[in-house]
Formats: C-alpha cells, sequence, structure tokens
C-alpha cells in the first residue's frame, strides 16, 4: 500500500466512528421520547383512588424527568466524542502522508466547543430535551396542583 491509500484506510477509520457516534446518539434520542412518553402514560392514567394514588403518580413523574436529564448527559457525550472524531478527521485530512501517525486518539480535540458541557446546551439538545423537561414540569406542575397558564 502507498502513502496516500493508507491515509484514504484511515480517514475512513474515522468516519466509520464518527458514524458510529452518530447512530448512537439517534438511537438515544429514540429510547428517551419512547420511555419517557410511556412512564408519562402510566403515570397521568394511575387511578387516583388507589392508596397513595397521588405520590405514585408523582414518583413516575419523576422517574420520566430523570430519565430526560440521563439520556440529555449521555447524547451529550456522544455528540462531544462525534465532535472531537471531525476534529481528527480534519487534521488527518490536511496532513501530509508521510507526517500521519495513524492514531485514532482524539482526546486532544476535546476542548472548546467539543467539550461535554458544551455539547450538553448545543441548540439541538435545548430544544429537544429541554422542551421534554419543560413539559414534565407542567405535567408535574398541574398534579400538584400548581397550574401554570402560559399567556
Amino acid at each position: 500500500m502507498t502513502n496516500q491509500e493508507d491515509k484514504r484506510l484511515h480517514l475512513t477509520f474515522i468516519q466509520d466512528t464518527i458514524k458510529r457516534m452518530a447512530g448512537n446518539s439517534f438511537l438515544l434520542k429514540g429510547w428517551s421520547i419512547t420511555l419517557i412518553i410511556a412512564i408519562t402514560s402510566i403515570a397521568i392514567g394511575l387511578d387516583v383512588d388507589l392508596l397513595d394514588g397521588k405520590v405514585t403518580r408523582l414518583y413516575f413523574i419523576g422517574l420520566a424527568i430523570f430519565m430526560v436529564l440521563i439520556f440529555w448527559v449521555l447524547d451529550a457525550y456522544y455528540l462531544s466524542q462525534e465532535r472531537a472524531y471531525r476534529g481528527l478527521f480534519s487534521k488527518v485530512k490536511n496532513t501530509e502522508p508521510e507526517k500521519i501517525d495513524y492514531s485514532m486518539d482524539a482526546r486532544p480535540f476535546h476542548d472548546g466547543n467539543n467539550s461535554w458541557i458544551s455539547s450538553m446546551f448545543s441548540h439541538v439538545f435545548l430544544v429537544f430535551y429541554g422542551s421534554s423537561l419543560l413539559l414534565l414540569l407542567l405535567v408535574l406542575g398541574r398534579m400538584t396542583g400548581i397550574d401554570i397558564y402560559l399567556k
């Protein structure tokens, strides 16, 4: 193999890793919506006449809120990894084939916009998970007797 073919193969490995991270993020979003809707539906559908029915409902809504936060953190982790590998891809792409070390270590690219915390507050996550969290908090407020009307 020539150096150019090695470089192309290395870029393919990095691109496959990026695709895997994006796929994991997509699966997390699907599972989060499915589980959160299921848990919220159970909470809303519980019979209030049961012993501690209202408390049980609140536990389920609390569980749904906890699940939103867990999925948000996990999804942010995958986004930060994906961004770091994009940085590695860009570096390898712009490097001469003879000077490439063929490393898959993306740790040097976990800074600034690629950090875990920065990824948590990206626009997509604020809309997706933030709106889910807001909706669950409104349901929780309604169940506890706090009526919040948006005007």
